[in-house]
């Protein structure tokens, strides 16, 4: 069976724990490098096109990217996330787990592919926008290739290789904002394309297999006593995700229905995520998490503690000068970003801009440590009720 084939010691197969330690801003500041070098490379194509397109081709391409968001993120239904309940409290499972995530989401990814090709242009329609269509097949061929190299990042952080993962964070993003448009389909297929083997010349996997930890390529094996628990965790966790971004989203899609996509570009601009925020609080949830389960793994709950008040406070210390900043700057910040061009953005982006103050709390990082999945959708649930109200 999978668990016992995968019953192999990680010093037994060459694995060299990483030094223990309770901080979580050292390794999370390595994975905020990678994403800080990747950040040169992407976040100002927005500022180029919004130069460069006019509101009504601008708005087009919010609401691509905005449809890709969508898709993506829900379509992972918590799967990928899961490896950072799992690997840490099972790593000689680790093989199994992997296997069965990469599986799921490489269905999904084709499910979301087919349904962008047939619904795009019932999609045209609904979001007033007649360009849509003819781009869509291209982002559920993007989802697709994504879906399937998703995982990488979170093996290497949950096996302590954080170097690893910000090369790889800093490596893609560089490549997929170069490629832009179509040829951005490559870099996720480049993640994902078979490796041959020197000895024996037949494809041996995933692309995984070169930049994965030793001994989880040899592990990949499927199995039903793997998958039981990780469906039984991210069932309600899935849903979780799916509420999470239908209430994140659904002002946008609200917006690009009832108007044009002229209109809808000042939305979007007065939505812009800042990057220092996804930087900091991703890497260091992610960081948080590994740790805290590595913690509970060894009955240190005190440790746990200790470990989110650590994170609580050094996140704040980040987030709240950055909101006052963002809020009391907020056209300056617009105008220079964009052009007056869509100067009417800023006071969107000023209430948008408060919420960044609710990113250091990762609430529901510590729910997904104790596997309060079931709590966590009923949260989500209500955000949404609220705001759909």
């Amino acid at each position: 069976m999978a668990a016992a084939a995968t019953s192999v010691s990680t010093t037994a197969i060459g694995i060299v724990p990483a030094p223990e330690t309770d901080s979580v801003f050292k390794p999370a500041l390595l994975l905020m490098s990678g994403r800080t070098v990747a950040f040169a490379a992407t976040f100002f194509i927005p500022l180029v096109l919004a130069r460069v397109f006019d509101p009504a081709q601008f708005g087009t391409y919010k609401q691509l990217f905005l449809i890709w968001g969508t898709v993506y993120y829900i379509a992972q239904l918590g799967m990928a996330s899961s490896l950072y309940y799992f690997l840490p409290r099972a790593p000689r499972m680790a093989g199994s787990y992997v296997a069965n995530s990469l599986l799921f989401l490489a269905a999904s990814g084709l499910v979301c592919l087919g349904a962008l090709v047939i619904a795009a242009p019932k999609l045209g329609r609904w979001l007033s926008n007649n360009e849509l269509p003819q781009y869509l097949p291209w982002i559920g061929l993007y989802v697709f290739l994504m879906m399937v190299s998703m995982a990488l990042e979170v093996v290497l952080i949950s096996r302590g290789r954080y170097l690893w993962a910000s090369a790889t964070y800093a490596i893609s993003d560089i490549a997929r904002g170069g490629g832009l448009h179509r040829a951005g389909a490559a870099v996720p297929a480049a993640r994902v394309a078979p490796e041959r083997r020197r000895d024996s010349g037949r494809p041996s996997g995933c692309h995984h297999t070169l930049l994965l930890p030793q001994g989880i390529p040899r592990q990949l094996q499927t199995g039903w006593g793997a998958a039981q628990e990780p469906v039984g965790v991210c069932a309600p966790f899935g849903l979780a995700v799916v509420v999470e971004i239908l209430q994140a989203s659904l002002p946008q899609y609200v917006v690009s229905h009832l108007f044009d996509p002229a209109t809808f570009a000042i939305f979007a601009v007065g939505c812009l995520q800042i990057p220092l925020v996804d930087f900091a609080a991703s890497p260091t949830s992610d960081v948080m998490m590994v740790k805290m389960q590595e913690r509970l793994a060894k009955g240190r709950t005190r440790a746990v503690l200790e470990i989110w008040h650590d994170t609580t406070w050094k996140l704040a210390l980040l987030f709240l000068p950055l909101a006052a900043f963002l809020m009391v700057d907020a056209r300056e910040i617009i105008v220079f970003l964009f052009t007056k061009r869509y100067s009417a953005s800023a006071p969107i982006f000023m209430v948008w801009s408060a919420m960044i103050l609710l990113a250091s709390l990762q609430v529901d990082g510590v729910m997904r440590v104790f596997a309060q999945t079931r709590f966590l959708l009923v949260l989500n649930l209500m955000r949404l009720a609220i705001i759909a109200g």
